[in-house]
Formats: structure tokens, C-alpha cells, sequence
């Protein structure tokens, strides 16, 4: 009951990686992954832009928004500090919001999601005095609400990820979230960029140094589909 684990099929979920074709390699999200452009703004009056560069800076607010546009990351982001927290045994579970029933029992959703993601007793581990949630695919619907106000009764770090059209056109001037922090996902520089396609040809290629020309071959062919095609921002 007090052993708290990621359940194996839960992290592979965590780690499972989109728009990427691996061969017979199989590569993780933690093994590639690139801490992304996230700012936010200062309190004063002022609102000069902040550049958030750790986990630890991310986590420190105790309840935040992270916005960004459609494909910008915000999902690999969440599975990202979740693998993270879990290594110092962090208690913390993740919920999208798009996926969640019309359930009365809010109890009931985080128990299931928990059960699903966790080992353990859902009971003894909601005793943790500190724990995480994070609520993926904000929706305009009142459950959404329903679930993270109930959930703010419990957890005492919550990130709440949304598309901008979603939160500007329902919830920037909401007086429910006003203690909220807003945090925003910029597209990747060049640098970050070519960082990630390192990671990925470094194991791509058992470790081996690979030829610059090769990066810059596969810089080109990247920087072509987010030109041209827009499948998914930088």
C-alpha cells in the first residue's frame, strides 16, 4: 500500500514520443528532451518578461497556467516534470481535461487516475502533505472548473495547460484563477532547435560524434515543414 511506483504502461505513455521515427532504436522523451522557451511576466506593474530556464523555476509558483499554441509541446512538457518528480518521489498525477466524463464525484476521477497511473493506496498516498497535479487540455466546459477547484482543496502545486485560444477567449480575465500565474511556450530558438536533433542522432547513433553536415541537412529538412507545411511550430 505505501509502495508508490509509476505504473509501466503509464510510463511508457510518459515517454512515448510523436514525430519521430526511430528505426529499430526505441528513444524516450528524457533521453532527447530539450527544456523548452517558457516566460512569464513579473508582478509589478511593470510586466518585464521573465525567462523560466529549470524545472525548479517552473514548479516554484504554486499555481500556474502554461499556454501555448496547438502542438507547442505543453503535453511532452507535463510528462517531462512528472518523469522528473517521480525520480525524488514527488507524489503527483496528471488528468486531461478533454478526456474526463460528466461525473458528479470528483473524488472518484482523481482516484481512477491515480489507480491507473500509481502503484499503491490512493488513501495513504493522499496524506502527502505536498503534491503535484496537472490538468492537460483546458476546456471552456464547467467540469473542467468543477475538477481543478475541487482539486485545489488538495494539491498544493497545480499546472493547468491550455491552447491561447482557449485561454484568452474563456479564462484570461477569470476572477476564479487571479492567483494564477500565467507562463507562456515560445517556439524553439535555432540553438534549442539543434540541440534536440543532437540528442536524438546521439543515440540515433550509439553515442558516435556525428557529421555537422548531417545536422544541417536535417536543420534544413525541419525548417522546410515548419515553413511551408506549418504542421507544428518550431
Amino acid at each position: 500500500k505505501k509502495n508508490f511506483k509509476i505504473q509501466e504502461e503509464f510510463l511508457e505513455e510518459l515517454n512515448h514520443i510523436e514525430f519521430c521515427s526511430t528505426g529499430s532504436s526505441k528513444i524516450s522523451l528524457r533521453e532527447v528532451f530539450v527544456f523548452p522557451n517558457l516566460k512569464t511576466y513579473s508582478d509589478n506593474k511593470d510586466g518585464i518578461e521573465l525567462p523560466i530556464n529549470t524545472m525548479e523555476d517552473l514548479i516554484s509558483n504554486t499555481r500556474q497556467f502554461v499556454i501555448g499554441d496547438s502542438q507547442s509541446g505543453k503535453t511532452k512538457l507535463c510528462s517531462w516534470i512528472y518523469l522528473e518528480l517521480n525520480e525524488i518521489n514527488a507524489p503527483c498525477i496528471y488528468i486531461d481535461l478533454a478526456e474526463i466524463g460528466n461525473g458528479k464525484n470528483k473524488d472518484k476521477i482523481l482516484k481512477e487516475s491515480f489507480i491507473k497511473q500509481q502503484t499503491g493506496d490512493f488513501e495513504k498516498w493522499c496524506t502527502f502533505s505536498k503534491k503535484y497535479i496537472f490538468f492537460d487540455n483546458l476546456t471552456k466546459d464547467n467540469k473542467s472548473i468543477e475538477l481543478i477547484q475541487h482539486a485545489e482543496k488538495y494539491f498544493t502545486n497545480i499546472i493547468i495547460c491550455s491552447d491561447f485560444d482557449t485561454y484568452n477567449s474563456y479564462y484570461n480575465d477569470d476572477e476564479r484563477f487571479c492567483t494564477y500565474k500565467e507562463i507562456h511556450i515560445d517556439p524553439f530558438c535555432h540553438r534549442k532547435q539543434e540541440s534536440l536533433i543532437k540528442n536524438w542522432l546521439a543515440i540515433k547513433n550509439n553515442g558516435v560524434d556525428v557529421n555537422n553536415n548531417l545536422i544541417d541537412s536535417l536543420e534544413n529538412n525541419i525548417n522546410s515543414i515548419i515553413i511551408d507545411n506549418k504542421i507544428l511550430p518550431r
